[in-house]
């Protein structure tokens, strides 16, 4: 179904309905807002604030369905905002951003927000979807997804309710366009607007072909190398045991780029951030990695089905700091210009780095180790084996073997375990520890 996205802000209170009528009405614009979602529109029908409008948005924000735009936000803000909504589409076009970015530098603080806005109501309008705006009481907007099928039909409720949706899109906000006789487009139907003069050089630049795409990819790739160089990485070969390269024909369409710490603050553990770069997706996505080799060996000798068997410990993608349930999601894109190195370094800078200083010596690691992995999908709870397997051989490596043991004991004693994982599994692991480190061995006789 295709996805259009909604501004809901709030303006003055409709007097002319009386409570009720006014709670069913927005009932039943949550209804077209998140056919599928039935928390939104319970959240609605039976809200207790005075206005049912603040039951719906503070719903479409709990489930993810809604953002906040202040109204000075960065357009880089605006689109991660937009990206982290659940139904926001996926398949958006953002090359043409990096221009906006560039050509709007010199503004005034907000018109870029409003002129974002609309280029992004335009484009929505284009793949069949519709961006509508309803003022809030507040120096921003509230944005949500909708479906351009269900756009006029949500102006219409919302002007009952005593509210005023708007179809944003470029050069206008209108005031619906159903009352115009103007009929919205749907996704087969192209925008007659007329593109700026920034939008027709880079349709001209993206004609340029295939070249032009693997050049932008390796120029991009050769910045942002020089960009981590700059905050202290070195560049490495691929330590996850896959070519750094993959070959489509005689061009590259997939390509690692592996970065590592000088540091990663424990002997024998590797700290690494990746960067992957799609040729087909235009873009690259981040991760962050950490692994041991002497846990990769032990992970070979002892090869147990489900679990890793190359050195990692535990990686995340930039993408999952976001949004938990969305991890794998593109988050930058060529350009010639550095704004996505920028913010690809961004990340680095801060998620990044804090999830690496929470790992950054053995303390931490064994304590993490009785915990879940919220990167798992199918279990979130339970102790991820191959981080726990990971951290057991660290922690022999590094002289532990007390701390170690009464991790394995505490592991060994439990009755539920990841999908990837068994008692038995657990129990093979540990005897293979107590071969291979004596220590290890004489620690868990007295424990």
């Amino acid at each position: 179904m295709p996805i259009g996205t909604l501004l809901v802000s709030q303006g003055t209170e409709g007097t002319a309905m009386e409570y009720e009528q006014r709670r069913e009405a927005w009932a039943q614009v949550a209804r077209c807002i998140a056919p599928t979602n039935a928390a939104v529109v319970e959240a609605v029908v039976g809200g207790t604030n005075d206005d049912p409008f603040d039951d719906l948005r503070w719903a479409l924000n709990d489930e993810g369905l809604s953002a906040y735009i202040d109204w000075r936000s960065d357009p880089g803000e605006i689109r991660s905002s937009l990206g982290t909504l659940r139904t926001f589409p996926r398949k958006f076009g953002w090359r043409w951003f990096s221009g906006f970015v560039g050509d709007s530098a010199d503004w005034e603080a907000g018109d870029d927000t409003v002129s974002l806005l609309e280029e992004i109501g335009e484009r929505c309008l284009g793949s069949g979807s519709a961006l509508l705006s309803l003022e809030l009481d507040a120096d921003g907007y509230g944005l949500t997804v909708v479906d351009v099928e269900h756009s006029e039909r949500l102006m219409q409720l919302s002007a009952q309710s005593g509210r005023q949706l708007r179809l944003v899109r470029v050069g206008a906000w209108t005031n619906g366009a159903h009352k115009s006789g103007q009929r919205l487009r749907t996704a087969q139907e192209p925008s007659t607007a007329a593109p700026s003069a920034r939008l027709r050089a880079r349709a001209v630049k993206r004609a340029a072909g295939a070249d032009r795409v693997s050049r932008l990819m390796n120029d991009t790739a050769e910045r942002l190398t020089a960009a981590m160089a700059e905050a202290g990485f070195e560049i490495s070969e691929a330590l996850d045991g896959q070519p750094a390269e993959v070959f489509q024909g005689k061009q590259v369409s997939l390509r690692n780029v592996w970065f590592t710490l000088p540091d990663s603050g424990v002997p024998g553990m590797t700290a690494a951030v990746v960067a992957k770069f799609s040729r087909r997706g235009l873009g690259f996505r981040g991760m962050a990695w950490l692994g041991s080799a002497a846990a990769g060996e032990m992970a070979r000798l002892v090869s147990q089905r489900g679990l890793s068997g190359d050195d990692l410990l535990q990686l995340v993608t930039f993408a999952h700091f976001d949004n938990p349930n969305d991890s794998s999601r593109m988050l930058f894109f060529f350009d010639e210009s550095d704004y996505d190195i920028e913010m690809f370094m961004r990340y680095v800078h801060g998620p990044v780095a804090e999830w690496l200083a929470e790992r950054d010596s053995l303390e931490k690691l064994l304590e993490l180790a009785r915990s879940g992995n919220s990167m798992h999908v199918l279990d979130r709870v339970n102790p991820d084996a191959t981080r726990l397997r990971a951290v057991a051989v660290l922690g022999l490596e590094n002289n532990q073997p007390n701390a170690v043991a009464a991790l394995m004991r505490w592991y060994l004693a439990r009755t539920e375990f990841t999908p990837s994982d068994s008692a038995e599994s657990a129990a093979v692991f540990d005897a293979a520890l107590m071969q291979k480190y004596p220590a290890y061995a004489q620690a868990r006789a007295v424990m």
